[in-house]
Formats: structure tokens, C-alpha cells, sequence
């Protein structure tokens, strides 16, 4: 007549193990998804970055330095031809995609950023940091800008 307690209790065992396997099971789950997240938004800032990139190095290259459009004045006329973008303290800003630096290098220690308004922009730019944003997350890239040609 002891035993009608036994199966009981070992029932309770069993259930419990199964209990702490599912919690188990759900926390790993959960742990893959935000990680998962993570990478997807560090990806699409990356992204984001390389395409802020895409489009200016296009206005640098293609339009400005063509013969046919003539040279932009300065970083203002660069981010007026850029849909929504604008530029302000030497950042050119595309809404909230992404952010774009440029600066001037006389070697690899020595670098200073180019204002709006500088005249001798294209001249003198060397290279620009792009920083792209999505979901909380900022990536930054670092693109080298050759020399006007003359």
C-alpha cells in the first residue's frame, strides 16, 4: 500500500525535468534570437554605410570631376545633389541613414577635416568616414578619395 505514494513522487521527478529542460530550451531560443538580430541590424548599418559611400564617391567622381557638369563648389554642393542630404560642422548628413566625414591627410597621423563651405574641397580631400545607422546600431567605413585629375 506504499507504493500508491511512490508513483506519485517519481511522477513529480519526471515532470520536473521536463520542466527544466523546456525553460532550458526557451532561453537558448531566445539567446539565438537576439543574437541573430543583432547581426542582421550590424549588417544593414554596414550596408547602409556602403551605400552612403556608393553615392557620394559617385557625385565625387562621375559628376563633379566630369567635364561636362562642371566641379562643385564645395561639400554643401556635394550634399545638395544627394537626395536629402545636407551638410553642417564639415558632416554631411543624409537623414538618418548615415553620416559622412571628409578629410584632408598629409600622412597617416596627420589628418584634418574639410568644412561645407571649403572651395578647395576636391583638391584637397583624402579620404572620408562614413558612418551608416539602423536599429540602434552605428557601423563605420573608411574609403581613401584619389586626387582630382587634372
Amino acid at each position: 500500500m506504499r507504493l500508491r505514494g511512490s508513483s506519485l513522487v517519481f511522477s513529480l521527478v519526471v515532470l520536473s525535468f521536463l520542466l527544466m529542460s523546456a525553460v532550458s530550451l526557451a532561453v537558448v531560443s531566445v539567446t539565438n534570437r537576439r543574437s541573430a538580430l543583432a547581426s542582421k541590424n550590424s549588417t544593414l548599418a554596414f550596408q547602409v554605410a556602403d551605400t552612403g559611400a556608393e553615392e557620394i564617391l559617385y557625385q565625387i567622381y562621375k559628376v563633379n570631376d566630369s567635364v561636362t557638369s562642371g566641379p562643385l563648389a564645395d561639400l554643401d554642393a556635394l550634399a545638395s545633389k544627394i537626395s536629402t542630404a545636407t551638410c553642417a560642422s564639415g558632416v554631411l548628413t543624409k537623414g538618418t541613414q548615415y553620416e559622412a566625414m571628409f578629410y584632408e591627410c598629409t600622412d597617416a597621423s596627420s589628418c584634418s577635416s574639410i568644412a561645407c563651405g571649403d572651395n578647395s574641397w576636391r583638391d584637397n580631400i583624402t579620404k572620408m568616414k562614413i558612418f551608416g545607422k539602423t536599429g540602434g546600431v552605428t557601423r563605420a567605413i573608411e574609403v581613401g578619395i584619389a586626387p582630382k585629375q587634372p
